[in-house]
């Protein structure tokens, strides 16, 4: 027990979030996110609640794009063979992130009075990673890309007034 609270209080931060998208609604976007998971302007909010449905009326259907332009500035990095001799090459970059756009796209279909059908298209992960080909760890990587498509198919309840309870159900497929 003491070995693992040791453990966790000398543990340095991870900073493993460079290829998630938060980019799932535009709306939530222009609030900074705030209340994304008790908001319910509109069908996009189903990403980060289902029941965030059961506050809407009507059929919507919403398509939204956000055009990311990453800065990713590669500091200084070395690297050697097997045998222990240096690689040689630019060890610094200004700008290995590339821009690209992610789309997202929702549907809400009501059936009857209080219960309402969803799905979601989008992509929480992505982008790309670009290295020069004489670069110091260009036998490590010079490209990493990751490109993912996620469905979400949802249902929420309107229980009362002032209650709704959804569910909903995520498959991704990254490549």
């Amino acid at each position: 027990l003491f070995a693992v609270v040791i453990s966790l209080l000398a543990a340095g931060r991870a900073e493993a979030a460079g290829f998630a998208l938060r980019e799932q609604s535009t709306s939530a976007q222009g609030n900074a996110f705030a209340g994304a998971t008790s908001g319910a302007e509109d069908p996009s909010y189903m990403f980060f609640n289902p029941a965030a449905l059961g506050r809407l009326d009507g059929f919507a259907a919403e398509i939204q794009g956000s055009h990311l332009s990453p800065h990713s500035k590669l500091k200084s990095s070395s690297g050697t063979t097997a045998a222990g001799t240096p690689i040689t090459g630019p060890d610094s970059a200004n700008d290995i992130a590339n821009d690209n756009w992610v789309g997202a796209g929702y549907l809400m279909l009501p059936v009857g009075d209080r219960v309402r059908l969803g799905l979601g298209v989008t992509s929480p992960f992505g982008l790309q990673t670009t290295y020069s080909d004489d670069w110091v760890g260009r036998y490590d990587a010079q490209e990493s890309k990751l490109e993912t498509v996620n469905l979400n198919p949802t249902i929420a309840v309107r229980v009362t007034n002032w209650l709704s309870v959804g569910a909903g159900f995520q498959a991704q497929h990254a490549y």
